[in-house]
């Protein structure tokens, strides 16, 4: 797990000094996000190459932004002739194994953003290959930098343990996210999607365990819901994607009898409530997370050194669970 103090000390003293250059393959709503955040974070970085089916709309984002360290690649092979060694994939899912995989023979570090690849066998070649060639894999998993959620284990629950855990993961339909409608794929169940971030979650909370799937998802009128086993923790994961308003609330029961409620809709303003009674989390502990997810990707130097949660080398737990979880889809 992530040592937040360090990490957001970290952050803060050495954002400045990443200076490499990076590709982006894909911007649309989310590669315009993750664009935004690079430029506004980390000041120095040399140069950004964005591969995209969108280059005129992406060069009126640019004119309109007036950034000078954007470049358009015209298609993907011209990454071969720039001296770049990162990679962000942000392209639609199905798409991931195959430049995840062009992208490590060719040398590069990639982070690939979620849903990762569509089935164990592709999930398992690319682990592989990334062993291999000697270059990382990761995930995009940012609610494992989500440092609000440590504090909270560390100061509030402590060493009790959680005996229930309840999620309420609930999507406006046809919602407005960074200036653009958000558009969920319709090849994938919600479940798949967000269990990434589940995952992360659970981890954070409930340390290293199995996921024990027993029966299947239940449906309602408005929302689904997923009950299964984590070790000793009943876990509760109710889901929507047309619910009348955004929703991320986490409810943890307690073994001393009491109750957290955690409502992190907004990372800058998580509201934290410890038997009804609201506690206030310290600013500097309520950030965004992707900022803290492209720090350490651009940090990431000895491929022998395991030690980032999201390298595919320590998520081999949550290719298996995603493939049990589909059984009972």
């Amino acid at each position: 797990m992530i040592k937040y103090k360090k990490h957001i000390q970290n952050f803060n003293k050495k954002k400045n000094n990443i200076k490499q250059s990076v590709v982006l393959v894909g911007c649309g709503r989310w590669g315009k996000v993750l664009l935004n955040e690079i430029l506004y974070n980390f000041k120095n970085i040399e140069q950004i190459y964005v591969v995209t089916n969108y280059q005129k709309n992406l060069q009126k984002w640019i004119n309109k932004k007036r950034c000078k360290n954007i470049k358009i690649l015209k298609n993907f092979n011209e990454i071969k002739k720039i001296n770049c060694r990162f990679a962000i994939v942000a392209k639609k899912n199905e798409h991931h194994y195959h430049f995840c995989k062009k992208l490590l023979n060719g040398r590069y570090n990639v982070l690939v953003e979620k849903p990762f690849v569509n089935n164990i066998k592709k999930a398992r070649y690319l682990l592989s290959l990334s062993i291999r060639k000697n270059f990382f894999l990761l995930i995009s998993l940012p609610f494992f930098y989500a440092h609000f959620f440590y504090y909270i284990k560390e100061k509030i629950i402590t060493n009790l343990k959680v005996l229930k855990f309840t999620i309420y993961w609930f999507d406006k339909k046809k919602e407005i996210r960074y200036g653009s409608i958000k558009k969920h794929d319709r090849k994938l169940n919600q479940i798949e999607d967000i269990f990434y971030h589940i995952y992360s979650i659970i981890n954070i909370f409930l340390g290293k365990g199995n996921f024990s799937f027993q029966r299947q998802i239940m449906k309602y009128k408005k929302y689904r819901k997923l009950v299964f086993n984590y070790n000793y923790c009943n876990v509760e994961i109710n889901f929507s994607k047309n619910w009348p308003n955004r929703k991320r609330i986490l409810n943890l029961e307690l073994s001393n009898g009491k109750n957290v409620s955690i409502n992190f809709i907004n990372n800058n303003v998580i509201k934290t409530y410890y038997d009804k009674k609201m506690i206030k989390l310290p600013e500097k502990v309520c950030q965004k997370t992707l900022k803290y997810q492209l720090f350490s990707f651009f940090n990431l130097r000895n491929f022998k050194i395991k030690n980032n949660v999201n390298d595919i080398r320590n998520l081999k737990n949550l290719l298996i669970s995603l493939e049990k979880l589909k059984k009972y889809l």
